[in-house]
């Protein structure tokens, strides 16, 4: 008997087929499916021309025809709409593989009885409403294809910000989804008001994260202008807005942002108002003021690691020892940050223990400076953050220059170093290209 997956065969004489090879007569496929054996005889000899999906299926799956292979011949010859959604969400419910999903998709797209926006539309409404993010990107991936080649830019603008709205939760990609999302800034009038805001939003805060300053201060201006009334996001918009003046040593503006945060009355803004009033005070030169400032504002602060990373940073530089020991205490109201969502915040521990390894270097505890060390670079590369790693990658190598009887008395330590080298290899792209904000 002929093998049927070598050669090329009609969905009748598929089913026709797999019959004779399971030695099954009409009247007992009739009988397992419930379908007259009538119309089995008719759809194996190619009188009915287009059968419904739903008695398709139920006679395939007793020939033991896969899912898969029923479909690819299903869709060849019913290119109507409504088959073909009904058959997307039952392939989607049975966790069918990428690669048949997008066959499904593109021919509902590619169908000729309805528009081409239509048919964006719906498809792109039916994506939204899947929880399932694999198969959420894999659809979204094919609209934006089909809806750039197609001129059919609301969609293919809405699609590119959903797209990268759940790709941006890759940490380990973040530069690359950055301008993902970037892709979209040309057509982001497309977008609805509330989208527009979620999406500057979004982007200003990869920016933020990033590095890229300026680029964030443009987006988070454009979610303080669209937003008309004083909500919490326009709020954290404002707070980006001062910390990246501040970065970029225009702290006149700084202040003048800080002071506009000041409107709103939100139960956070007073910590964040504290908090960039002693960072102000520190680059005006009133050092002592500033520290007594962080001081206060580690009692009050919800995220202590930041607070406790500049406080860190100026007890170093006045080689403050019993400070610092005083400010590890505090440590014991971290976050669990290895299960934390936020690169940003992972960002500020990996901040904090590159300068808790400095102490430990100033105590001649090498043992635990490495520790840190170590443990910072592996954070900064989880969130893409390859220039603060690339840095402390220089100080690592300072150390084994230094201390490298240390390496030979911890396997730890040993270890965790072989780990980091085999980030850096696999990540050497990345590195090469100096990971320039």
């Amino acid at each position: 008997m002929r093998n049927i997956s070598t050669i090329e065969t009609s969905l009748g004489e598929l089913i026709h087929f797999r019959r004779l090879e399971k030695s099954m007569t009409l009247d007992q496929l009739s009988d397992k499916v419930g379908i007259h054996k009538g119309y089995i005889s008719k759809l194996e000899n190619g009188a009915i021309k287009v059968p419904g999906f739903s008695k398709i299926l139920p006679i395939s799956l007793e020939l033991g025809i896969s899912f898969q292979d029923i479909v690819e011949k299903y869709i060849e010859i019913n290119p109507n709409p409504e088959a073909l959604m009904e058959i997307l969400t039952e392939a989607i419910s049975k966790s069918s593989p990428s690669s048949l999903i997008e066959k499904i998709a593109n021919k509902f797209l590619e169908s000729e009885r309805a528009t081409t926006e239509d048919s964006v539309e719906r498809l792109y409404s039916f994506t939204i409403g899947l929880t399932d993010t694999a198969y959420k990107l894999t659809l979204l991936q094919i609209i934006i294809a089909f809806a750039d080649s197609h001129s059919v830019r609301p969609f293919w603008a809405k699609s590119l910000f959903q797209y990268y709205l759940l790709k941006r939760d890759d940490f380990e990609k973040l530069r690359e989804t950055y301008e993902i999302g970037k892709e979209a800034l040309p057509h982001a009038r497309f977008l609805s008001p509330e989208e527009q805001l979620t999406f500057y939003y979004k982007l200003g805060a990869h920016a933020y994260h990033l590095g890229k300053y300026s680029e964030c201060i443009d987006y988070c201006k454009e979610v303080v202008s669209l937003e008309k009334s004083d909500s919490a996001l326009k709020a954290y918009a404002t707070d980006f807005i001062s910390f990246c003046y501040y970065f970029i040593g225009q702290f006149d503006m700084a202040e003048k942002y800080i002071q506009m945060l000041s409107k709103f009355k939100f139960p956070f803004i007073k910590e964040k108002i504290d908090f960039m009033t002693a960072k102000l005070n520190e680059k005006k030169g009133n050092v002592d003021l500033a520290v007594q400032q962080l001081e206060k504002c580690l009692e009050n602060h919800s995220y202590k690691v930041t607070i406790m990373d500049d406080l860190l940073e100026l007890y170093l530089k006045q080689k403050n020892l019993n400070a610092i020991e005083k400010l590890f205490q505090w440590e014991a109201d971290f976050v669990d940050v290895e299960q934390n969502n936020n690169p940003a915040l992972i960002a500020e521990y990996a901040n904090y223990f590159a300068k808790k390894s400095e102490y430990f270097e100033l105590t001649q505890d090498h043992k635990q400076s490495f520790h840190y060390l170590l443990k910072s670079i592996m954070m900064f590369i989880s969130v893409d953050r390859y220039r603060e790693a690339t840095k402390c990658v220089g100080m690592l190598i300072d150390k084994i220059c230094n201390h490298a009887n240390v390496l030979n008395e911890d396997s730890e330590i040993l270890d965790k170093l072989k780990m980091v080298a085999a980030y850096l290899k696999s990540h050497k792209d990345k590195f090469r290209k100096g990971d320039v904000a």
